[in-house]
Order: C-alpha cells, then structure tokens, then sequence
C-alpha cells in the first residue's frame, strides 16, 4: 500500500494527496457520489478533498491532488440578461427544508412573516424590471421534498472510510468550508470584531427554511437558496434563530456591517440582498441589487400598510452581470434619530440612504424579490456580521 511504504518517496506527497485517493478508492467500491447519496454524509476540507467525495460520475483515479479551483456557487452556466435563453430557464434541482409555519419576524409585529409575502417593496423602480414569461406556461419544476437527512451508517466499511477520509482532511492545510454558524474571536486594525460566520456547511446553523406553493427556501449544496415561485413575490430569512441555535447577540443588532456572497441563478429577473433592523410594526431596510442593473436602499412595510420608502437609488453596470458578487450592508444610527445605509457590490460603495426616524436594533437576514417573470433564484453563501469601526462591543 503506497501510504505505507518504507521509503517517503513512494508514498503520498501531501495529506491532502492521501485524501483524494481515499475518496476515489471509495467510489470505486461503492459507486459515485457514495457519500451523500448513499451515506447521508456531508465532508468538508480542500476543494479537491471534497470534489473527490462528492464526484458524481466514474473516476480516473488521479495519483496526485490537482491545484484547487477558487469556489464557486453550484450553478448552471447562465446567459446574460440581454438574450436569456429558454434552455436556461428551468430550476435546478433545490434540496428543500420541510414546510413550517409562518413564524414572527419581530416579537412585537403582530400578523409579520418571516418568509414569502405577495406584496411588492414600495419602490417606484420595480416596474423596470425585464419581465419574462414562464416557458410554455410549465410550472416550476417539484423541490426535493426528502429534505436532509443525518449521517447515516450503512455498513463498517463505510464509516472507516469516512474517517479516513475525515482524518486526512484534518491533517491538510487546505481548509475548506467551516462549519457554519460560528462566532468568531478575531478582530482586525480599527477593532472591528467578527460577530457570526456562517458557511451554510451545516444545515442546523439555525436558518429556517420555507416550502410551500410560493417560495423554497433551504441549504443547498454549501449554500442557502431562495427560490421563488410566485410573480411579485418577496421572502427574507433572518438571524431570529430557535432552538439550540438561538442566539440572544443575534436578535439585537445595531451599528454593524453585514455582508455575504450572492449569485443570481436563473436568467428571470430578480431583487435579491441584505435586510437590517425593524420597526414595531414589521417594516425593515434592505439593501438590493436589481440584475436589470440598479442598487437601493429601501424601506419595506408590511402589505396593506404605508411608509415604505426608496432611501437611496443608483445605476450599478455590473449589477446586470452573471456570477457572484459580494455584498456588504452597512447600518449606524440611533433608533428613532437618523440612521445611515450604504451598500457596497464587491467592493465598490454602489449607494446610500439616510432614516430620518431609524428603526430599532434587530436581527439581520438574506432578502430576494421576484418581478413577472417566475421562477427566480438566488444563492447566499458566506454570511458574516461584523461590527464597524469603533464602534463599542454589543
């Protein structure tokens, strides 16, 4: 066995060497994609380790680690939004959470959801967006409805592999994807502190999921996805987590900086961003970015109430492109004196917006909106809330 050989120069270069050809050995024995498909069992550790595991077809089993890719979302190659393409326009395969009940956002906002509501942000820039109608009026396409399933044990020689292969990972300096939901001890130049990190790696971090004729909402591949099925449809999911997962310095947040990786994955388009604070009467701000090439900051109220606002409108050229972007909300202010937004897209301060009458501190969250054209996706990845420049610990 070449990782026992006497002599270091027979065996494997690199732990993570040692790891790739464990999890080929294993889809040999017992099939592609034996892991998840088979064994309910999520690894994570460098991109080739976990590419290894995950590979879905036949493998010619390469002797050494190839160099990793830069990650990217699990997506379809898209068309640009100038000529979409009917081909592009069918979901693709969504592992959905099981169905739950409309929960409350804020604990004082009496009939507010946490999730899809058919009602439109008061923005007098959605009517712009390109509309699209559903190919041959088909609808979408069934979520997995066996959501996620625990590790499952299915034989000895599938758990030694496993921990083979989870050992090899450890010993590996290419890290990977944490685990998700992860305070974070580390502060950089100006004191600014990483409050939360969330990877979506572990799909009990606490994000609660939403199935139903409207929306999906669910982890998804390392991801969490919002797919929405319904025209002029909005949905948020926020850090008001339950159980074992709640946290009490996630319910209040003030003066911070959100920020997450978000991709567009269907060529229909949408609004998708970052929401922050709320109000006792379940309005919150959003910062958005509209693939038909605008940002925002808005104020959205409940259906069938007033007081929603545009707060700061601009023009983005690379908010129509395809692909990942970064984005990174920003909130300071008193509740109830002005409070200043700004949004920035990879980097870039795209545009702000000031709250005369600021909302309250609150959880933070992913936000999407869906125009005529249906279904719309969008994929979050690496959610991370920070605290800003000298500002106090909370």
């Amino acid at each position: 066995m070449r990782a026992m050989a006497p002599s270091p120069q027979d065996r494997f270069e690199s732990a993570e060497a040692f790891g790739v050809a464990l999890a080929d050995a294993a889809g040999a024995a017992w099939g592609p994609g034996w892991a998840s498909q088979r064994a309910g069992v999520g690894v994570m550790g460098s991109a080739p380790i976990v590419r290894a595991v995950e590979r879905t077809t036949p493998s010619t089993v390469a002797k050494t680690a190839s160099v990793p890719a830069p990650p990217t979302l699990d997506a379809p190659a898209l068309p640009t939004l100038d000529a979409p393409t009917a081909a592009a326009a069918g979901a693709p395969p969504t592992m959905a959470a099981p169905a739950r009940a409309a929960t409350t956002v804020f604990p004082s906002a009496g009939g507010v959801t946490r999730h899809a509501i058919p009602e439109v942000p008061e923005s007098p820039e959605l009517e712009p967006l390109e509309q699209f109608a559903r190919p041959g009026g088909a609808p979408p396409p069934p979520g997995d409805r066996k959501g996620r399933r625990r590790a499952l044990l299915i034989g000895i020689p599938v758990a030694v592999v496993v921990v083979a292969v989870l050992a090899a990972v450890l010993l590996s300096s290419g890290g990977g994807k944490s685990g998700g939901g992860s305070p974070t001890a580390t502060s950089t130049a100006g004191g600014v502190r990483t409050i939360f990190t969330d990877t979506f790696s572990n799909p009990s971090s606490g994000w609660e999921g939403v199935d139903d004729a409207n929306a999906t909402e669910s982890y998804n591949n390392g991801t969490f996805r919002m797919l929405l099925k319904t025209p002029k449809f909005r949905a948020v999911t926020d850090t008001q987590f339950s159980g074992s997962a709640f946290r009490s310095d996630l319910v209040s947040l003030g003066d911070v900086a959100v920020e997450a990786d978000a991709e567009k994955l269907l060529p229909t388009n949408l609004a998708y961003g970052l929401s922050y604070r709320r109000g006792t009467g379940g309005e919150y701000y959003v910062g958005l970015v509209y693939s038909d090439g605008q940002t925002t900051i808005e104020k959205v109220v409940p259906p069938g109430k007033s007081g929603g606002s545009v707060l700061g409108a601009a023009q983005l050229k690379s908010a129509s492109a395809p692909g990942r972007k970064h984005l990174r909300l920003e909130c300071s202010g008193p509740a109830g004196g002005p409070v200043a937004l700004r949004l920035f897209v990879d980097g870039v301060a795209a545009v702000g917006g000031t709250d005369e009458t600021g909302l309250a501190p609150s959880p933070v969250g992913m936000f999407a909106f869906s125009s005529d054209g249906v279904p719309s996706e969008v994929a979050f990845d690496n959610f991370v809330v920070k605290s800003l420049p000298g500002a106090p610990p909370s």
